[in-house]
């Protein structure tokens, strides 16, 4: 009675195994195959089969009544026997019509011929849709689409909560109305779906969203962030359901477990595994199980909207109404899945997949003038790189507000952006009072990668969703504080503030950074002979195409990340990071701006007390390597 749907499929194949290999056109007649034909059912009207097989009592994971147990397993056992017999009839009808020639199958009815048809329909109602037009990073509107309203969903229910995926419609086009254009194809349809990553924020249709870094959700940490990130890189949609399926296999799991997956079963497995992450605070890694399927066609109390269920995919019997009905076989699969998921290695954002969403402004150094105003110079940092295509401004202002609430500008301009430059240096104008703000505002044409969509109000308003996208996206982040006189200052470089910024374009220059933390290294250009320390941001400039042999290492043992062009890096086993300059190159930074960023500042006391002893140890051990 615990057959698995694959063993269904393998025996459906081991039916048509006994059949003939192919009808000869002059072994078949036309009322033949139309008598098969007749005598098939649809897939619809297999799905619809399923309310014949009734069991009575919910069966869940918990359940002890063996009575109770028995009847789902019977009326289970019923249905699948049913639907084996009835796919490998419809093999032998789609065989026999494939052996008639176009003349004789011209002569079918094509309501009959229709009856192969091994596609079931979306599950949205057709028609429009209203939706709201935005014109700001919140372009990104919930719809509820009707019966249906997912665009899939798996049939499982883990921990008593539906995994569910939702749908998202870009409204920044000026569009008042949407029409689906049909079941979801990344890349080809005209909608998004995303998967649910609050499961304590149930999602409030009509919300507007906008595209951000997972990493900013405010909701689980970087390295939570990551994880999520690898889950759904290496998940559909980011790849098809057959990519997937290949690199579980390459990646050892087994080739038999690998194929009996539906689609269902992956979907459900994704979403537990981004539960477990975005919810780690509420349940371990491993806390999140499979719980149940549950009949989502009739259901409609809470939690059991109608869904699209995947019958025509994975032909799990579900019981009668508001019935539970546990399936170990595919607990198995779900739960399996989701461990493999779960215990991948979490991974970064590229550069080119970071939103700029954030603005740091640094007040460098000031000029009184006579009249009353200043020359106040910033550096303004952003946390996204602005590539080629990308039409993102900088706006800087100053002003204030008269007693009647008018606006007074003091001074604004704009900044040219260049491609890769995360870091700006400027002049404002200003005055005592003032109102200082560093706007970053345009469209980032974002390449393909794993996003989290924000609702406008925070998690609190409606559920927050995480989804794989690429495209234009919106994005706007402002910075502001009021200006005094004796504000505090904070020196790029003591006595040379303009030397700290290379022109990108010299084809061999080098720029140190400080690396995360309380980590050192070293730098060799003569093969490892000699070692120079670096401490804080240098620079250097070598020949093109000379190797540079860096030495990744801590006094203290402590760990730390190295960086290359905003790329992380592995030392080898013996230390040594080898790289061939080629071009501008940033070494041992954070990011990839311009100017190397100074974390100094995120130090705390002690840890800066430690950093200085670890310098000062690197020093005294380059000149005894001299």
């Amino acid at each position: 009675m615990k057959k698995a749907v694959s063993f269904i499929m393998v025996f459906v194949l081991m039916l048509s195994a006994f059949m003939p290999c192919a009808y000869a056109a002059d072994e078949i007649t036309v009322s033949q195959v139309e008598e098969m034909l007749e005598s098939i059912d649809t897939l619809q009207q297999m799905q619809n089969k399923r309310g014949t097989y009734k069991a009575s009592g919910h069966y869940d994971i918990n359940t002890t009544d063996a009575n109770v147990i028995s009847k789902h397993q019977t009326a289970r056992a019923g249905y699948e026997s049913y639907v084996s017999q009835m796919f490998a009839r419809r093999a032998e009808a789609q065989q026999a019509y494939d052996a008639l020639s176009d003349a004789q199958k011209a002569q079918l009815d094509p309501s009959l011929v229709a009856r192969l048809n091994n596609e079931l329909p979306t599950a949205f109602i057709s028609g429009e849709y209203p939706v709201s037009p935005r014109d700001d990073e919140y372009s990104f509107e919930a719809v509820k689409v009707g019966t249906g309203f997912g665009y899939e969903v798996s049939n499982h229910m883990v921990s008593g909560n539906i995994p569910q995926t939702f749908i998202l419609v870009d409204t920044s086009d000026g569009t008042t109305a949407w029409t689906p254009s049909g079941e979801y194809v990344y890349g080809e349809s005209n909608y998004i779906v995303g998967y649910c990553c609050d499961k304590e924020t149930g999602l409030e249709y009509g919300t507007d969203y906008k595209r951000t870094n997972i990493e900013d959700s405010g909701y689980f940490d970087v390295t939570e962030a990551q994880h999520i990130r690898a889950i759904l890189e290496a998940s559909y949609p980011f790849i098809t359901i057959e990519e997937m399926k290949d690199r579980l296999k390459d990646g050892g799991m087994d080739a038999d477990f690998v194929d009996g997956l539906t689609r269902a079963d992956i979907i459900a497995a994704v979403q537990m595994a981004v539960w477990s992450y975005a919810n780690i605070n509420d349940a371990a890694v491993d806390g999140l199980e499979y719980f149940a399927s549950i009949d989502v066609p009739k259901n409609t109390g809470i939690y059991f909207y109608p869904l699209h269920d995947y019958t025509n995919e994975i032909w799990d019997w579900l019981p009668g109404k508001r019935q539970r009905s546990y399936d170990d076989r595919a607990a198995y699969r779900v739960n399996t899945l989701a461990e493999h998921l779960c215990d991948l290695h979490p991974v970064e954002a590229t550069a080119e997949q970071v939103v700029i969403s954030d603005v740091e402004v640094i007040r460098t150094k000031l000029a009184e003038h006579g009249d009353g105003s200043y020359d106040l110079t910033v550096l303004i940092s952003i946390n996204g790189a602005i590539l080629r295509d990308d039409d993102v401004d900088i706006i800087v202002s100053s002003y204030s507000e008269n007693e009647k609430g008018e606006v007074i500008t003091t001074s604004a301009h704009s900044i040219d952006t260049v491609a890769g430059q995360m870091t700006y240096k400027t002049v404002v104008n200003t005055k005592d009072a003032d109102t200082v703000r560093v706007e970053v505002k345009g469209v980032q044409e974002l390449p393909e990668g794993v996003y989290l969509y924000e609702p406008e109000g925070g998690r609190n308003v409606s559920q927050t969703l995480v989804g794989v996208a690429e495209g234009p996206t919106a994005v706007s982040a402002e910075s502001r504080f009021i200006f005094t006189p004796d504000i505090e200052i904070t020196p790029i470089e003591p006595d040379a503030p303009e030397a700290d910024i290379p022109e990108a374009k010299r084809s061999h220059y080098i720029v140190f950074g400080k690396t995360e933390k309380i980590g050192w290294y070293s730098v060799s250009i003569d093969g490892g002979k000699n070692f120079r320390p670096v401490f804080g941001n240098s620079n250097l400039e070598v020949p093109e195409g000379t190797e540079m042999i860096i030495k990744a290492n801590d006094v203290f043992g402590d760990p730390f990340t190295f960086y290359i062009n905003g790329e992380a890096v592995t030392p080898d086993e013996e230390g040594y990071i080898r790289v061939t300059v080629d071009g501008f190159m940033l070494v041992g930074a954070l990011g990839i701006p311009v100017i190397a960023p100074d974390v100094e500042e995120s130090l705390d006391f002690f840890e800066k007390i430690i950093k200085a002893i670890k310098e000062f140890f690197c020093w005294i051990a380059s000149w005894f390597k001299k």
